[in-house]
């Protein structure tokens, strides 16, 4: 790819990464709040909406949205950025046209620029975790960042991040791969024409049933993950911390059975179809808007 058009790419990632996490903030929120909950009774959606109004009002349901964009924006660019450069790799050395790229080739391209954005980004998602789960509405992310250098060490800046990665790779991988041969399907059938004014419809339409499928499949892994993250907020003096994704997975398990894996699944589905729906449609609307072909 050339230099220009993958600056090009890049923007187009980023606007559409930053736009689909700024609309889906307020079922964010009450995802992280209702997967950090581990008591043996369920908090219901309508309890979770009902906690975060009452604690900031509104702007409740905004809290660590600019840190989310300040993450999303640049690792959005990065990896839609990635994604798209693998891909010609793949095809240079398979000797064929990216159009021509079968679904495992897509899968593993999308897998590892999923792998390396996370790791690149993982402590703005902790930072903006703990926000979210603070009781503390007004927490400032530099506050924050520097009060667990000090108290916690670097590392803990990548809390979780094994379970992270073991989820993001076949999620990211299944999600670019669905989506794409979900789109070329649909254009080689003839079905619409990518130049039809209901083109963005069919982009929203295939971005949410390759994130629904995606993201419930490994969904017991992003629950690991989130409790990892917020473990040194929720955790109280009689409450010992978890030591580790092992710990997490047996704990959870004894106290709130297999259903504890699947808590704020509903709202978190809620969040990730559209927020995916919008991503691809910004994404290939920019890319009209800035003259970026690619298969």
């Amino acid at each position: 790819m050339a230099q220009e058009k993958e600056i090009r790419c890049f923007v187009c990632g980023a606007v559409a990464g930053a736009t689909s996490r700024t609309v889906t903030a307020p079922l964010d929120r009450l995802r992280v709040l209702l997967q950090t909950n581990t008591t043996s009774s369920p908090m219901t959606v309508r309890q979770g909406m009902q906690h975060i109004y009452q604690k900031g009002g509104l702007a409740g349901y905004y809290v660590g949205n600019g840190m989310n964009v300040l993450k999303h924006f640049p690792e959005a660019g990065v990896r839609f950025l990635t994604f798209e450069r693998l891909k010609s790799v793949a095809a240079d050395l398979q000797g064929v046209k990216e159009s021509d790229l079968g679904p495992v080739s897509r899968f593993l391209a999308g897998g590892c620029a999923g792998v390396l954005t996370t790791v690149v980004a993982y402590p703005f998602e902790v930072v903006k975790t703990r926000i979210q789960v603070s009781s503390d509405a007004k927490t400032s992310a530099l506050k924050l960042t520097r009060e667990m250098w000090v108290r916690e060490g670097g590392f803990s800046l990548y809390r979780g991040l094994l379970p992270s990665v073991m989820g993001i790779f076949p999620y990211a991988g299944f999600d670019f791969a669905m989506y794409e041969t979900l789109k070329k399907g649909i254009l080689e059938r003839g079905l619409i024409d990518s130049d039809s004014k209901y083109a963005p419809l069919v982009h929203m339409g295939c971005g949410i049933v390759s994130a629904s499928i995606g993201t419930t499949l490994v969904y017991p892994l992003h629950v690991v993950r989130t409790r990892l993250q917020a473990q040194s907020t929720v955790a109280n003096g009689s409450e010992e911390l978890y030591k580790g994704m092992r710990d997490v997975f047996k704990r959870t398990y004894a106290r709130e059975g297999v259903r504890g894996f699947y808590k704020g699944l509903l709202p978190n589905l809620c969040r990730v179809a559209p927020a995916a729906s919008v991503s691809y449609c910004v994404y290939e609307q920019m890319k009209k808007l800035l003259n970026v072909e690619t298969s």
